[in-house]
């Protein structure tokens, strides 16, 4: 399971900001580095890098690089997820990530990942990897019954 050149086959992964999204992500991501032949790079704000390196036990081809986050109206002072606010917060959450947008670019630009691996929230991703040729797979933590069941009501 390597790159087109026979090299390590990149994987950034991008979670939500909660760590019942940030969990999953991790999760997967110690399986496909125990596979062999791939890298890891997990984006998250700055305030939850030593808990999602230590979700990642140390692993040497796992990296974590800290997003800042911007400043939303509301949002509460050094808030970085969705365990920092209330329930109505998460919209917040949510904003600010999406002002992460073009750290996000630069990022994908220059660690040109074969692939990003992008939550329900920031749909955008595959925007911003597309000119870059880079792959964008959308990982749902949600399961599919659930998923189906969420898209019939709505």
């Amino acid at each position: 399971m390597a790159a087109g050149g026979g090299g390590e086959l990149h994987v950034v992964m991008f979670p939500f900001l909660a760590f019942g999204h940030i969990s999953p992500f991790a999760q997967l991501a110690l399986k496909i580095v125990g596979v062999g032949g791939v890298r890891v790079t997990f984006l998250s704000a700055v305030a939850n890098v030593s808990r999602v390196e230590a979700m990642l036990g140390g692993v040497a081809v796992a990296a974590v690089v800290a997003l800042h986050l911007p400043r939303v109206p509301g949002l509460p002072e050094g808030a970085e997820s969705t365990a920092d606010v209330s329930p109505d917060g998460v919209e917040l959450i949510r904003i600010a990530v999406d002002g992460t947008r073009p750290q996000v670019a630069s990022l994908l630009a220059y660690l040109r990942p074969d692939v990003v691996l992008f939550d329900f929230a920031t749909l955008w991703v595959a925007d911003v990897a597309a000119p870059l040729n880079v792959k964008a797979v959308h990982f749902s933590v949600v399961s599919a019954v659930c998923g189906a069941y969420l898209m019939s009501v709505g």
